[in-house]
């Protein structure tokens, strides 16, 4: 997604990434870092189907599993939606599949002020690591995009910004939809259901989840909020957390589903999506990065490096369309 063409002068000045990130809106200060701070740590991880599976860490044992990792099973990423599987599987190396571990992979922990019920919990997001031989499992979702950034800086010296428009479906005790559809942008649709909507979106804020927009959507019972952009993996971190931090607030005793981004909850009706918006970001010398996808003198107004990442896109689209589904 190209800089609009209000802001356009402004993207092709050297920024600083912390600029972009941050702004004036987050104070990664206001997050909690100090140990004494939460009772408990939810060590998270995410599953090829973006659900997070996690381990609880006392205080206690924090110093220690912040630095070597709690065991888990090393089945954890390919878990299917019941946790079920009846394979056995071997690694890329033919060794024999042993057991992982949750190693952390953020320095600091967000509060999960919606958590706890009286306790305060901290996330801390992680990547599963082979216990026997400390090496990264290359199926882990986080570690592959991880590894695919750092990729594209180190060949490429360029970083990609990112977010999505997050679309989910909220269901009555009845499992009918919140409201009927046709409620897009209806600002009285909206208030009816403000109080748990904007208190999702205030937790998720105190979380380091920075959201810009909340919505009605067109189908019934659909919602979008909208996140800010982040460069990297911190951006699918904050996606992940989302649906996550969605999915338990909205939840009721005996509606565990209550709160679904599945692409089509009712068969009938307007699905849901994730529109990724992204752009990429020349890194300079001194650290700075500036807009590698505008020119004004190419016809297209696209670089180059546009022009061959968007053919790939497209080149690559069925694949990417397989992998996504």
């Amino acid at each position: 997604m190209a800089p609009q063409e209000s802001t356009r002068i402004e993207s092709i000045r050297p920024i600083t990434m912390e600029s972009i990130l941050f702004g004036d809106e987050l104070n990664t200060d206001s997050l909690k870092t100090k140990i004494e701070d939460y009772d408990f740590y939810r060590y998270l991880v995410s599953d090829f189907h973006g659900i997070a599976r996690c381990k609880i860490i006392t205080k206690s044992a924090y110093p220690r599993m912040s630095k070597k990792g709690p065991g888990i099973a090393w089945r954890t990423p390919v878990l299917s939606f019941d946790s079920f599987n009846n394979y056995d599987l071997t690694r890329v190396d033919g060794k024999r599949c042993t057991d992982a571990r949750l190693i952390v992979e953020q320095s600091v922990p967000r509060p999960l002020q919606w958590a706890g019920k009286g306790h305060s919990v901290a996330g801390v997001i992680c990547e599963t690591w082979w216990g026997v031989d400390e090496q990264p499992q290359m199926a882990c979702p986080r570690y592959m995009a991880r590894r695919l950034c750092e990729k594209l800086e180190s060949e490429f010296k360029l970083r990609i910004l990112h977010a999505s428009e997050m679309e989910f479906t909220i269901f009555k005790e009845n499992m009918e939809p919140l409201f009927e559809e046709g409620g897009f942008y209806i600002s009285q649709e909206f208030a009816n259901h403000e109080e748990e909507l904007l208190s999702l979106s205030t937790m998720c804020e105190k979380a380091g989840i920075p959201i810009e927009t909340l919505q009605t959507e067109y189908g019934p019972g659909q919602i979008e909020l909208v996140l800010k952009p982040e460069f990297g993996v911190e951006g699918a971190d904050n996606e992940f957390l989302f649906k996550n931090a969605a999915k338990e607030m909205l939840q009721k005793p005996g509606q565990y589903s209550r709160c679904t981004f599945m692409s089509k909850p009712i068969i009938d009706k307007v699905g849901n999506g994730s529109h990724y918006n992204h752009s990429l970001w020349k890194v300079k010398e001194n650290g700075d990065v500036e807009d590698a996808m505008w020119n004004g003198s190419e016809d297209s107004k696209l670089t180059k490096t546009a022009q061959h990442w968007l053919a790939g896109i497209m080149k690559h689209s069925p694949a990417l369309a397989g992998k996504i589904a």
